[in-house]
Formats: structure tokens, C-alpha cells, sequence
């Protein structure tokens, strides 16, 4: 699987009324999906933006795809740091309270 931000020019074409995007950004993310089996690589915009958000839930590492008449190409890996989540109380920041309130409003 491969997850990542690109920025370029695509064209959303209708073929036998279903809807599929074409252009530079598309084929680099089909040749990406050929990442090992298991692994998710994100491009560096991608990793860049997760580590912005929530680097300390998160460790990265880099890793290469050879992708077919380009030679090899530089992914990364994104790991959870599993001790940084209090797996401990599944429930514990949505409490019995707040999720009466959401189903009192909805009645």
C-alpha cells in the first residue's frame, strides 16, 4: 500500500461510467503500490505531514522500492510507538458521560 501527497496536473475521466483520475501523481502512486507485501510506504510529503501532526506516536524509517525503468526509489515506514497509547482503559477518553450526551441529542 502506498500513502502519499503529490502535487501535479490530473484529469478525471469518465470510462464506462466510472469515474478514474489520470496523470503524473496516479502513476507514481501505482508504482509505489508494488512496496513489499505488509509494508506501507509514504512518499516524503506524506511522512513529513504525519510527523507534523504526531511524531511523538510515531517512528520512521526509510526504506526503497526499485520501481521498473527508473531505478530505485527512497518510501518510508511509519511504526506506532505502541507504549506511547494507554491501551490499558479502551474507553478511557470517551466516557459513559459524553456518549449519553451524543445519544440524548440525537433522540
Amino acid at each position: 500500500m502506498v500513502i502519499g501527497i503529490d502535487y501535479g496536473n490530473v484529469t478525471l475521466v469518465n470510462t464506462q461510467s466510472e469515474p478514474t483520475v489520470v496523470g503524473v501523481p496516479v502513476v507514481y502512486a501505482c508504482r509505489f503500490s508494488g512496496a513489499k507485501a505488509g509494508e506501507t510506504l509514504f512518499n516524503q510529503p506524506a511522512m513529513e505531514e504525519v510527523m507534523n501532526i504526531c511524531s511523538e506516536y510515531a517512528t520512521v524509517s526509510e526504506s526503497s522500492i526499485n520501481i521498473k525503468n527508473e531505478g530505485v526509489a527512497i518510501g518510508y515506514n511509519i511504526s506506532l510507538i505502541q507504549t506511547a497509547f494507554n491501551l490499558a482503559d479502551p474507553v478511557g477518553t470517551c466516557s459513559l458521560k459524553s456518549l449519553k450526551g451524543i445519544s440524548s441529542h440525537y433522540k
